[in-house]
């Protein structure tokens, strides 16, 4: 049985994404998780969506009536219209502050490697089961129970260490493994390096994970997404793809401080109270959500600390 390698994706991020701590494991036919892609590079884009809802019929029909009815109606759809256009800014306000927020949390858990002994993009082999695969990410310990996993029991460590995502060779998983294997979840004490000329490896995923394969070092290239959370990881130096990844890094940070010097003006500007006006104006359990957390960001953001 080769249950110790498990597929474990990241409901990331991202990036994200990547990221990270995300719930991971879908069970498949065979007891491993589902393979799952999504921590594959995206952007802030990705987390924005249109709330913008279609006239019911009921609204289109009174604006047909007369002329009384039809300015009371305007009016009330006017204010409907305006109301629900709040609680969308608040809506994409929040992702885009969750997506930052969760970005930056990643960086930072993978900016410490005491303990890591090996890097994302980096080929590496299975001590007992034989197949190669690509790191992808990694854990200081693992996220989900692996006591009971065959290739775990005898370990020196067991669990207690780093464990690595990892996509493996498809020609190693068919002829080692009996069939094809999506992303495999792996301890540290069963992977070994590989001499140069055996590190180049196949599979489907590896284009959502990695930008390409640099031969002269024998290693994959990450996405932008993972070379920003795992910035601490030694990688080739591929001049344009490190550049834009310094680039993306400065960008989320200037995102970062720009959203708190917005949340600190809309605070100095007296926004609470009509945050909590429409916190009780909201009429799902998503647009009350948006608006305490819109409410919860400018009381962090407060200088003084204080809570009203």
């Amino acid at each position: 049985s080769d249950r110790d390698e498990s597929t474990c994706g990241a409901g990331e991020g991202g990036a994200a994404a990547a990221g990270a701590g995300e719930g991971r494991a879908a069970a498949t036919e065979d007891g491993e998780p589902a393979a799952d892609a999504s921590e594959a590079g995206g952007g802030a884009g990705s987390f924005l969506r249109s709330g913008t809802s279609p006239r019911s019929p009921d609204v289109r029909e009174r604006q047909r009536g007369s002329s009384d009815d039809g300015a009371a109606g305007g009016a009330g759809e006017a204010g409907g219209a305006a109301l629900r256009g709040c609680f969308d800014a608040l809506h994409r306000l929040g992702e885009l502050a969750a997506f930052v927020e969760s970005n930056a949390a990643e960086r930072a858990a993978k900016a410490d490697r005491g303990g890591i002994t090996f890097g994302v993009g980096q080929v590496l082999r299975h001590r007992k089961f034989g197949f190669r695969a690509a790191v992808l990410g990694w854990e200081r310990r693992p996220e989900v129970d692996v006591s009971g996993w065959d290739g775990v029991q005898g370990l020196p460590s067991g669990a207690d260490q780093p464990f690595y995502r990892m996509v493996p060779d498809m020609g190693d998983c068919v002829g080692l493994l009996g069939g094809p294997r999506g992303v495999r979840y792996v301890a540290q004490e069963n992977l070994e390096e590989l001499p140069l000329s055996e590190r180049a490896i196949s599979h489907e995923l590896l284009p959502h994970f990695f930008d390409g394969y640099d031969a002269a070092s024998g290693t994959f290239l990450p996405v932008q997404q993972l070379r920003y959370w795992y910035s601490r990881d030694p990688l080739p130096d591929t001049g344009l793809a490190v550049l834009a990844a310094e680039q993306a890094a400065a960008a989320l940070d200037k995102l970062s401080a720009l959203l708190h010097s917005h949340a600190l003006d809309a605070r100095g500007a007296g926004l609470l109270g009509p945050l909590m006006l429409l916190l009780g104006a909201a009429g799902s359990a998503a647009d009350s959500a948006a608006a305490e957390r819109a409410a919860l960001a400018l009381l962090a953001a407060h200088p003084s600390g204080e809570v009203e």
